[in-house]
């Protein structure tokens, strides 16, 4: 599924959040130019490396960071940085989720790159996911 088939355009009325994961994103392209509609923009750890490649400055760094480089965080000053032990009982995709929700009061939020990759993150995703309709 594309992007554009999975939200309208947003019209800015509704404050709107963009997730970036760390599992597959096949066209940047498509997918940094939709992200333009996002309000702000979290990359969720290795989330950052795409982020990188369409070159879209996060405005928030979330995780444990055990899947990025400190020479990849530096590409991003000004970043703010959540980071998080490795072990913990929530996921870094549940952590930012309830940052979105609860922080930044966001009704809208955009989740991509959440799945393929690691077969265990992807099924974590899809039930994380079923738990906000």
């Amino acid at each position: 599924m594309g992007a554009a088939d999975i939200s309208t355009k947003l019209d800015g009325s509704i404050p709107a959040t963009a997730l970036i994961a760390n599992g597959a994103i096949h066209d940047y392209a498509s997918i940094a130019s939709f992200l333009k509609n996002y309000q702000t923009v979290i990359a969720v750890d290795g989330g950052l490396w795409h982020c990188d490649a369409m070159q879209i400055k996060p405005d928030y760094l979330f995780g444990d960071l055990d899947s990025v480089s400190e020479g990849l965080i530096q590409k991003f000053p000004g970043i703010s940085i959540h980071r998080f032990e490795i072990d913990k009982n929530e996921t870094d995709l549940y952590l930012a989720i309830q940052f979105a929700i609860h922080e930044l009061k966001m009704k809208r939020i955009g989740i991509f790159g959440a799945l393929e990759k690691r077969t265990d993150h992807a099924l974590a995703n899809l039930h994380l996911m079923r738990s906000y309709p």
